[in-house]
């Protein structure tokens, strides 16, 4: 069991009218990281949760602890009007890409929480984050991506960003492509983007101000 097992593994998602939205890929990934992480899993368990999901349009979450224990909370969601335009800033403090937590979806996310409080108090869709040697790696909330000359570039896993499931589905469908992101590369796109499994691809205008995230 690594360091990294020492906390809950989770994994949100979507439902509309009973059904997972990426439901295959987002128990395909929860899998894998509960194995590499030596947690015990019951795929089976995992169905029966997911069984009889209510109608209508949720927020869903799935999370097991170390020692195997599985949970599935439900709560109401409404996702944003088409077409709309999220503000996003700098985080003050920066990740280490080399962790082995930035590879799995646990509750190892400190510095993210935080952020997201930051955000919410300052009125930001997110706050993005750099690694050690100043690249970008992801939101808090979220995965990037930039466009610029007709393309659109999301930062590599290698650079700290999860391997989310939206992101999974812009790389597999020629959405996007990986490649280095810098911090200029995000102030000079052409168009800015956040996105997760849950409230899906959003267009994104950076103010250009880091924000010191409190405990």
């Amino acid at each position: 069991m690594t360091s990294a097992a020492r906390f809950n593994l989770f994994e949100t998602f979507r439902i509309e009218e009973g059904h997972v939205v990426r439901g295959a890929l987002h128990l395909a990934r929860f899998e894998r990281s509960a194995r590499a992480l030596g947690m015990p899993y019951d795929g089976r368990e995992v169905e029966r949760k997911l069984n009889g999901l209510p109608p209508g349009t949720l927020r869903g979450r799935l999370e097991l602890t170390p020692e195997g224990v599985l949970e599935l909370h439900v709560t109401p969601f409404t996702p944003d009007p088409p077409g709309v335009m999220v503000r996003v800033a700098w985080a003050a403090e920066r990740i280490d890409a080399t962790q082995p937590a930035r590879r799995h979806k646990t509750r190892d996310r400190a510095p993210y929480d935080r952020a997201t409080r930051a955000a919410q108090v300052a009125g930001f869709a997110d706050l993005l984050f750099l690694n050690e040697v100043g690249e970008v790696a992801e939101g808090a909330i979220s995965t990037v991506a930039v466009e610029r000359a007709g393309e659109r570039i999301t930062p590599p896993t290698e650079a700290g960003a999860l391997p989310g499931i939206l992101r999974q589905t812009w790389l597999e469908t020629g959405w996007a492509r990986e490649g280095r992101v810098t911090p200029e590369d995000v102030r000079e796109a052409t168009r800015l983007w956040i996105g997760s499994s849950l409230r899906g691809a959003r267009q994104a205008e950076l103010i250009d101000e880091r924000l010191t995230q409190t405990a």
